[in-house]
């Protein structure tokens, strides 16, 4: 090499021979220094790169955490949307679904309302019923005709809740007619949430009379309670420190007087509400400012009774009639027989020939459904893989469904899409309102938290290692089925398609770029842990599907069935949707469904000819037994048992292999409708459903096959099995579904008598079935007994559960 210096006589040249030399005896100590000159160099080089590649991972770290928590652009909600002066016959309504009877306005900060009661003298029944708790085992409770809309006032944001009270049978002697003698206590409170004022108007004798308010977004607003003749009054006014402590308050300030001599019930105790005690909860913490934030009104007697509270808005100064006694109960008779018309408008059950008692049944299911839709707000803890601590999410509101008041009364990711089939047939505004803010939780990534636990009464119902959501996890898109349904009955308008469409598209992107498989077109369920020595088989809880058994080994080369037939659904909705607003992404949306939807390369990836039937792939050992390791010779005499561990008593296989654990998971090409009419795929896919030795029961299909090796195990030592067997009605009615449209819908093939009988009797196993276990328990359930039909788990579960009243109505579109 040359370079060019600058010398006396111009410029002249030297080689690198003499650039070598130079540098040789810099080193060896000679003039100029040169070789220390260059160590400083070199280490100031490192030093510089050291700080710099620093620099830009905390920078790159700091983006990916912003990212996490920015919210996507262009929300489709804005501040006015769930306003009364937008929607004002959905801002009031039943929004509390933990709790057994509770009200609240769509805000952020509405004042709530509800209702607890006590049997007083009796002390198998000692404790305030207040949350929906399915370990008090009550008989039944629920909605039985609810609308989903709350216009049931007269006047603008009025609403009247009137409880009765109706005595049964006497419970020690079952056989005679005459009403057992209870003295029940009724308590109606309002409570505040951090803004606002309320204050209570106290008539003679402690009846409490009205309750004036006060909030930024309601103005004022007056509670009034009605008085009847022989009935004990009581009051409370105090403070609570959280809505979900608000019967812990009322409980902690209540006051237990013995009954006198001349009292029937003499020396029992009775439950009283000692009138205010903010004045000495304010005197006895030292702080004056402690606001009143709870007023209840105690109402107390024996036999039948009845008590109202009226909601009446202030700011409505033309009133004729109040919303309460005859014109309440006129008015409430007219919504009802709306209800029933419309019930049977939209699901034809009484056409269908279904008796009273099978169409009250599935009122009511539908009613607790739509009736138990909620209205949180508040922020999700989430944890991204750079970060060890939790991160909050921006605050947000939710409008959605739940699965059980009693279990989970909050919003679930995949249990929302098949929520939402049911309500959007009902009301398809309803549905596009609860879609638009699920996408509102979308992050500027794509990924949507899959549990949301928003608000303390949330909070407080789960416990602290469930909380945190983890930005690699997803969840099914079953939303894509409603908005698939949506779609194909032209029931969502153009400008609201155009707002949810790039919150769709991303959503997409978000799946098929974090839940990719080793394989181009294979996708693969983040989140297994490999390292859990307690678990028979990692579960795969982002699937929904919890313990269903997967490959042993979890690894990256594993690839997932019923992920890649979710991520086929996702191509034709985005396709159809694109296509609907004739948007450039057409084209290139065609290409890549073409791609999932090819069946040779579904066949390629998933399909097993030795088992003949289809399968997830992944590093795998047949035979995994959990065992209790020995005691060691250490070990304390009196010291407990250690833990059941996984053992391996196979080998693992050393590439990826099919894993035969036929279930639910093998049925999704069948449910996604991706096989052909004629092909062979199909007709052992048939032959799999309808053989009482796998998935056969009398009723419905199970979700493992009975000669399974893990059919019925149990996943740890202390966690029962939950997808290993057990019926669940989200997965019957997509292969009902699937029937329908092999039977009726597609091309005839080969196999369409065959699926048209399945249907027939699948569908006449489920209803039956269910209904025969709400008649004996008075609960749908969460799942079945594949043995003896019996409902099991969470009650009542008019989540998803709720689709037998689409099966009932063949409503599969």
């Amino acid at each position: 090499m040359a370079v060019r210096r600058r010398g006396k006589g111009g410029v002249s040249s030297a080689s690198s021979s003499d650039i070598k030399a130079t540098l040789n005896r810099g080193v060896r100590g000679g003039p100029g220094g040169v070789g220390k000159f260059r160590k400083w160099m070199l280490l100031g080089l490192v030093i510089f790169i050291a700080v710099g590649a620093y620099t830009i991972n905390m920078f790159k770290q700091a983006s990916l955490r912003n990212r996490a928590i920015t919210p996507f652009k262009d929300q489709i909600l804005d501040n006015m949307w769930t306003s009364p002066v937008v929607n004002s016959n959905l801002f009031w309504g039943s929004y509390r679904p933990g709790v057994y009877f509770g009200m609240k306005a769509r805000s952020s900060q509405s004042p709530v309302f509800g209702l607890l009661w006590l049997v007083q003298f009796d002390q198998s029944r000692t404790d305030m019923r207040h949350n929906c708790n399915q370990d008090l085992k009550l008989p039944k409770y629920g909605w039985v005709e609810h609308d989903g809309r709350h216009d049931v006032g007269i006047h603008a944001g009025d609403w009247t809740a009137k409880i009765d009270v109706v005595p049964l049978r006497n419970r020690t002697s079952p056989d005679t007619e005459e009403p057992s003698e209870i003295y029940v206590s009724l308590f109606f409170y309002v409570a505040l949430d951090g803004q606002g004022e309320i204050e209570a108007n106290v008539d003679y004798d402690n009846h409490l009379k009205s309750i004036r308010g006060y909030t930024n977004e309601l103005g004022y607003f007056d509670v009034v309670f009605d008085r009847h003749p022989n009935l004990n009054y009581n009051y409370l006014e105090t403070y609570t420190p959280s809505l979900h402590l608000i019967k812990e308050a009322i409980q902690h300030y209540s006051s237990a007087v013995s009954m006198k001599n001349s009292h029937p019930k003499k020396g029992q105790r009775f439950v009283l509400l000692p009138g205010s005690k903010i004045n000495q909860i304010r005197q006895s913490s030292g702080n004056a400012d402690v606001p009143l934030n709870l007023i209840v009104s105690q109402v107390s007697g024996s036999g039948a009774f009845s008590m109202e509270a009226s909601f009446e808005s202030a700011s409505y100064t033309s009133r004729k009639q109040s919303l309460s006694g005859t014109v309440f109960t006129d008015h409430l008779g007219t919504h009802i027989q709306t209800f029933h018309r419309k019930f049977e408008a939209t699901f034809h059950l009484n056409e269908k020939g279904f008796s009273k008692e099978e169409q009250t049944f599935a009122k009511a299911v539908f009613s607790n459904l739509i009736g138990g839709m909620g209205y949180f707000y508040g922020a999700s803890a989430i944890k991204t893989e750079l970060y060890d601590s939790p991160l909050g999410y921006w605050y947000t509101p939710l409008y959605t469904a739940v699965p059980s008041r009693s279990f989970f009364p909050r919003g679930f990711l995949w249990d929302e899409g098949f929520h939402q089939l049911v309500i959007s047939k009902w009301n398809a505004s309803i549905t596009l309102d609860a879609l638009a803010h699920w996408l509102d939780l979308m992050n500027v990534d794509g990924w949507i938290p899959r549990e949301q636990i928003l608000g303390s009464e949330a909070l407080a119902r789960v416990p602290r290692e469930f909380i945190v959501q983890h930005t690699s996890n997803a969840n099914p898109p079953s939303f894509l089925l409603t908005v698939d349904s949506l779609l194909d009955r032209n029931a969502i308008p153009e400008a609201f398609l155009r707002k949810i469409y790039p919150k769709i598209k991303q959503w997409v992107i978000w799946y098929n770029t974090t839940q990719r498989g080793p394989y181009e077109l294979t996708f693969q369920w983040k989140g297994r842990n490999a390292s859990n020595i307690f678990e028979l088989n990692p579960k795969t809880l982002t699937s929904g599907l919890d313990d269903y058994p997967r490959a042993s080994h979890p690894s990256t080369e594993e690839y997932h069935l019923d992920l890649r037939c979710w991520m086929s659904l996702t191509a034709q909705v985005l396709t159809k949707m694109a296509k609907v607003l004739s948007h450039e992404d057409e084209i290139r949306l065609e290409s890549w469904k073409k791609h999932l939807l090819d069946f040779s390369l579904l066949n390629k990836f998933h399909w097993s000819d030795q088992l003949k039937y289809y399968t997830d792939v992944g590093l795998n050992a047949v035979d995994v037994s959990l065992v209790r390791p020995p005691r060691r010779p250490q070990d304390a005499p009196n010291q407990p048992e250690s833990q059941k561990v996984r053992k391996v008593l196979s080998s693992v296989s050393s590439k990826p292999v099919h894993v035969a654990h036929p279930g639910y998971v093998t049925l999704f090409p069948f449910m996604m409708q991706l096989l052909p009419p004629d092909s062979y795929q199909l007709k052992s896919t048939l032959e799999l459903i309808r053989d009482p030795n796998t998935l056969w029961t009398p009723y419905g299909i199970r979700s493992l096959s009975k000669q399974d090796a893990l059919y019925m195990k149990r996943n740890t030592e202390h966690d029962p099995p939950y997808w290993r067997g057990q019926i669940w009605v989200n997965m019957n009615y997509m292969v009902l579904r699937a029937l329908h449209h092999y039977a009726y819908l597609a091309q005839s093939g080969p196999n369409s008598a065959r699926c048209r009988q399945i249907y027939t009797e699948l569908r006449s196993n489920l209803i039956q079935n269910i209904f025969r276990q709400y008649q004996s328990s008075g609960f749908v359930w969460e799942n079945y007994d594949d043995s003896t039909g019996k409902g099991q788990g969470a009650h009542p579960f008019t989540g998803w559960t709720s689709l037998v009243i689409l099966i009932m109505a063949e409503d599969y579109k």
